[in-house]
């Protein structure tokens, strides 16, 4: 006998295929050996399964299922053939009905799985289609993120060419304050001051007004011609109150501190630069 054919225990917790020993009930109920003790024997006549009392004799019976070839031979010698077949019948019934709540056992128990898996399935389903949402929601992330990345390159190396051009200014700028700083060292101002000079000279001659007695007043803060409306100022080198004068020699103009007692410290100065009038009065401003 194959083992797909093999009767289990009916007792709800156990579920072994019965091999050799079992316990066969009036209620077509089969249990282990192991369990049919334990249950008959505390005096309970109850089916386990079912719940039913079984009082008679015969009602609950222990029988081997790998009978010796003599008791098959004596079990059923001398009965009647009504009997035998009655017998034969029953016991017909008994295995069918085992083997039905077998397979319907079988097939609880699969439906429950198929059910499990369906649950599962839409568990997976649920559960790629949010992992499905989310890679797209990163992927796209991901490639906005590398677009801005390119913009923020494409600025820095805007910034870049911008500071370089800077660096390059800064560099033209500190070169001609160094020549500056070294032309002032080495007294080269000469050819500065000389423009200076002849400009101013120029200056005065082109705006000349007729009639005006020409008298300059020198400080050593400004220097403003006050024979035009917004005072001809000049920045110079300190070395021009040295040229200044000798220039305008000759030309009636007087140049002289605007502040009592100045020092000069050598570097540029503003030169305040008064004239009198046909008058005599003073007109004068300062920048």
């Amino acid at each position: 006998m194959s083992s797909e054919l093999h009767m289990i225990c009916n007792y709800k917790k156990c579920k072994k295929p019965l091999l050799t020993r079992a316990w066969v009930t009036s209620c077509s109920h089969a249990f282990c050996q192991e369990d049919g003790a334990r249950e008959f024997s505390q005096g309970e006549n109850k089916c386990p399964a079912c719940k039913t009392v079984l009082p008679q004799k015969y009602d609950i019976v222990e029988v081997d299922l790998n009978p010796s070839e003599e008791f098959k031979s004596m079990v059923l010698a001398g009965m009647r053939i009504e009997t035998i077949f009655e017998i034969c019948n029953r016991a017909v019934s008994f295995w069918n009905y085992q083997i039905s709540q077998q397979y319907m056992f079988h097939a609880m128990s699969a439906k429950r799985a198929k059910d499990a898996i369906a649950e599962l399935e839409t568990v997976h389903e649920t559960a790629v289609g949010k992992l499905t949402s989310k890679l797209k929601m990163l992927t796209n992330r991901m490639k906005d993120m590398k677009e801005e990345e390119k913009s923020l390159q494409q600025r820095i190396a805007d910034l870049n060419q911008q500071l370089s051009l800077k660096n390059q200014q800064v560099q033209k700028l500190q070169n001609k304050n160094t020549a500056l700083k070294q032309r002032c060292a080495s007294g080269s101002m000469s050819d500065y001051v000389e423009d200076e000079r002849l400009h101013a000279y120029h200056h005065h001659h082109h705006h000349r007004v007729p009639n005006a007695r020409p008298d300059f007043r020198m400080a050593p803060r400004t220097l403003v011609g006050s024979d035009h409306a917004d005072g001809c100022s000049q920045r110079v080198n300190t070395e021009f109150l040295k040229a200044v004068p000798a220039a305008a020699r000759g030309t009636g103009f007087h140049f002289e501190p605007d502040i009592p007692n100045a020092q000069f410290d050598g570097t540029s100065t503003l030169f305040s630069v008064s004239r009198r009038s046909s008058d005599g009065s003073k007109q004068k401003s300062k920048s």
